[in-house]
């Protein structure tokens, strides 16, 4: 099975596995674009516990594992890719192991847990209405998310369906 999640908040859920999303059930992929998941809690895997996943424009922030694995992302033993991708300021780790491959992402945790070429805290302004259809939570001053992404294989508009400063 192909699971697509685009353009949705995932907020406020409780779980075993996978606070928000969750999957191990081998050869599923899921695919997500312009999602944001924050302040959900589970044992392993406080935001997300998948397997095959590909992240486009995701951001996975303020998530708890109380067992402390992978506050943000737990990897379910599949193939993982990010783009344009924010993954932090999770409890528990933003990642319990790293992405396969990943381009213009970031995540906070300083072990580089997730396999982005940027640590560091992405400057987030907190979950709230920022225009559009869901909540976002919007990048403030001096954010490395700002102009920076990628517009290779990304979409023109971001979650709000504005459209993106140069398409990244």
């Amino acid at each position: 099975a192909i699971y697509n999640l685009t353009r949705v908040t995932l907020t406020g859920n409780d779980a075993d596995k996978g606070g928000a999303i969750y999957s191990n059930s081998g050869g599923d992929a899921t695919f997500m674009t312009n999602v944001t998941i924050t302040g959900n809690t589970a044992n392993e895997g406080g935001g997300v516990s998948l397997d095959d996943a590909t992240l486009v424009n995701v951001t996975i922030v303020g998530n708890t594992s109380l067992n402390g694995k992978g506050g943000g992302f737990f990897d379910e033993g599949g193939v993982l890719t990010a783009t344009n991708t924010i993954i932090a300021n999770n409890t528990g780790g933003d990642c319990e192991s790293p992405f396969d491959s990943s381009t213009n992402s970031i995540d906070s945790d300083p072990v580089k847990t997730c396999g982005f070429a940027t640590t560091t805290d992405p400057l987030l302004g907190p979950l709230a209405n920022n225009g559009g259809q869901t909540d976002t939570m919007m990048p403030q001053s001096g954010s490395p998310a700002i102009e920076g992404g990628t517009n290779t294989g990304c979409p023109t508009e971001d979650q709000r369906l504005q459209p993106r400063p140069d398409g990244a």
